[in-house]
């Protein structure tokens, strides 16, 4: 796939949405320059200017490492957006190194895109599931596009503070985590029961046991999706 490929791939699907490629592009390099590591945000254009790098107006200096460390530089499009999940990737051509294969890849295992983005841009890595906060706990893992959700750990009496039933644990969730969830000591519930966030007192029915058989029983699942934990 060449140049003109990628530019029919922009035009057709603007956020190239389900459309998997990988094409071969002209690399940018420069007798001028041999660095090892591609440049911090605010050199950028003197370094651009220094190395005599000249992308056409639409299109955007890129400049990557790859694993051997090697610096990647050439050009994209300025509206190659990709879908969540998704980013781009280059790697010198092992058997042209004028060239550079860029493909478009799924968020490697461990990190996600929430949402649709410069193709360019990087995945986030994710939050370590195993060492969450100790009032809250897992409501769902992770994936390639989007962060691991937590709900106030209700097993220790942590309720959600908010009208929100679960958080994306990711960078914006910070400390101190009484922002998300309060703790009950006492259950003012009668036993058997437990406290949802209006304060109505539902039973519940965990691992096939029933504490309160004369009144209505709901799983934990239940108290998980309703809108008030």
């Amino acid at each position: 796939m060449d140049y003109l490929m990628l530019l029919l791939i922009v035009l057709t699907y603007p956020n190239i949405a389900n459309v998997t490629w990988h094409l071969s592009l002209h690399r940018l390099q420069s007798n001028n320059c041999n660095d090892k590591r591609c440049p911090e945000a605010k050199f950028r254009e003197v370094y651009i200017e220094l190395c005599n790098h000249t992308c056409p107006a639409d299109e955007k200096f890129i400049c990557q490492e790859d694993e051997q460390e090697n610096v990647i530089e050439y050009c994209l499009p300025v509206n190659l957006t990709c879908e969540p999940g998704y980013y781009v990737k280059g790697k010198i051509d092992p058997d042209d190194e004028t060239k550079v294969i860029v493909k478009k890849l799924q968020c490697p295992k461990g990190t996600y895109k929430q949402h649709a983005s410069y193709c360019i841009d990087e995945c986030i890595k994710q939050e370590d599931e195993y060492y969450l906060p100790d009032m809250l706990m897992l409501y769902e893992n992770g994936s390639y596009k989007e962060a691991a959700k937590v709900i106030c750990d209700y097993n220790k009496n942590y309720y959600s503070n908010t009208d929100q039933q679960w958080y994306y644990y990711d960078r914006n969730l910070t400390s101190p985590y009484t922002k998300y969830c309060v703790e009950i000591k006492d259950n003012p519930c009668p036993s058997g029961q437990r406290p949802l966030k209006d304060g109505t007192c539902v039973c519940v029915l965990d691992n096939m046991s029933i504490d309160c058989l004369s009144k209505k029983a709901v799983t934990v699942e239940d108290i998980r999706n309703t809108s008030q934990v």
